[in-house]
Formats: C-alpha cells, structure tokens, sequence
C-alpha cells in the first residue's frame, strides 16, 4: 500500500514538472514567433503572440518589455502604460523603465506619481 501511494505521488510530481517546464517552453515558442513579427512591422499579430506568452508565464519579463514596445509602435499610449506598470512591479529596480513610467505620469499631469519615481532614480 505505501508503495502504491509513494508512486502516485511521485507520477503526481513528475507530471507537475513536466508541466511546468512545458508552459516556459510554450512562452519562449510564443515569444520568438512574437519577435518575428515584431521585427517584421507586424505588431497586431506580435501582441496576440505576447499575449500568449504572458498567459503561459505571467511574470515573464521579456513578454513584458516586448508587449510594451510593441503598445508603443502601434500608438496605444494606454495599453503601454499599463504594460510599463506591470514591469515596474515585476522589476522595481530597472531604473529606466521607472523612467518611462515617470514621463507618462508627467504627460497626464499626475506629477506627485511622476515625482515619486523621479526620487527613486535620483536616489540609486
């Protein structure tokens, strides 16, 4: 009985790793084909992409970052800046993206948000 028990758990943890190692390899696929039609102009079809890739690893930082560039190209200022704020979260001390989240803040006269962030940098 304490063997048949001590297998399920392990074929339970195997398939947990399993899974989990399948979900990175999935974003870095969605993230690479995401590149692709970023570096072709094709930001609708590299947003649909990224998204994807956050959806399979949620805290994935370069998605991030791509997501934001991509916002960015295709002029939805909103969109960027919500990205942009998520990054700050996920990478507080990434000085220039702190930057860029400060210049939106400024641009939609929120300068005590702008200001904060400012301090931080002048502060590193």
């Amino acid at each position: 009985m304490k063997r048949m028990v001590f297998r399920l758990f392990f074929l339970v943890v195997l398939a947990l790793v399993l899974g989990c190692a399948s979900e990175q390899e999935k974003s870095n696929k969605f993230l690479a084909d995401a590149q692709v039609s970023y570096d072709s102009g094709e930001y609708s079809q590299a947003v649909i992409q990224i998204k994807n890739a956050i959806e399979a690893t949620p805290k994935s930082l370069p998605a991030h970052e791509l997501l934001a560039k991509t916002y960015l190209k295709l002029g939805d200022a909103r969109q960027a800046f919500n990205t942009l704020r998520i990054i700050e979260q996920l990478a507080p001390d990434d000085l220039d993206n702190v930057a860029q989240v400060a210049s939106f803040y400024l641009l939609g006269r929120q300068r005590e948000e702008a200001q904060k962030r400012v301090e931080r940098i002048l502060n590193e």
